[in-house]
Order: structure tokens, then C-alpha cells, then sequence
């Protein structure tokens, strides 16, 4: 008989935090920190590649060796009230990536998924 077939490692977005501020009314300072996490084990990942959009700017970040990635963007505070972030795309060379996964919001949806 063959071995039963493995799901393949998944990575998702445990801790997600944003931060931001606008400076001298001119500019908006954002960041978004996120803990990488391997679906199977828990353990943190190494090496993954984010792409987040700050409105439609794109800024790649990539994990450290605590599961770590932060990106940061400054956004004109022209006709901005608010920014926009989203995920583009997240790499990893081990597997893919499971939106569903991710830390929930106070309404239980994953942060970052459709």
C-alpha cells in the first residue's frame, strides 16, 4: 500500500497590528506588523514574503527568524481621511498561503481574507 497523501504546510497570519499617525498634516506614517505562523505545527516561519498594498502603494516585506514581518509606507494625507490596507500576495517556498486562517477581528471574520 502507498502512504496516505499529506497536506502540504500552510502559513497564516497569527498576530496582526497597524499603527498609524499623520505627521505635520502632511503625510500619513503606517506600518503593519504580523507573526507568521506554519499551519500544521504553529511554529513560526522564516523567509515568508508579504505584499501589502497601502492604497496602491505596494510595500514586500519578509519574515525574520521570530515569524516577524513588518512593512512600513508614508501616504500623502491629501482627500485621505483613512488608508487602505490589503495583502497583494504572500510567498512562501515551503507551501501556500490560508487567508482563513489568520487572527479574527471582533466580528470572528480572518483579518486579510475576502
Amino acid at each position: 500500500t502507498s502512504p496516505s497523501p499529506t497536506a502540504s504546510p500552510r502559513v497564516y497570519m497569527d498576530v496582526i497590528k497597524t499603527k498609524s499617525k499623520v505627521i505635520n498634516s502632511k503625510k500619513w506614517k503606517v506600518s503593519v506588523r504580523t507573526l507568521i505562523r506554519e499551519s500544521q505545527s504553529d511554529q513560526k516561519v522564516k523567509g515568508v514574503k508579504v505584499k501589502f498594498l497601502f492604497q496602491d502603494k505596494k510595500k514586500l516585506c519578509r519574515s525574520k527568524n521570530n515569524g516577524m514581518c513588518v512593512a512600513k509606507m508614508n501616504l500623502s494625507v491629501e482627500n485621505q481621511s483613512n488608508v487602505n490596507i490589503t495583502v497583494a500576495n504572500v510567498n512562501w517556498k515551503l507551501g501556500g498561503y490560508d487567508a482563513t486562517l489568520n487572527n479574527k477581528n471582533g466580528e470572528g471574520c480572518p483579518i486579510f481574507s475576502d
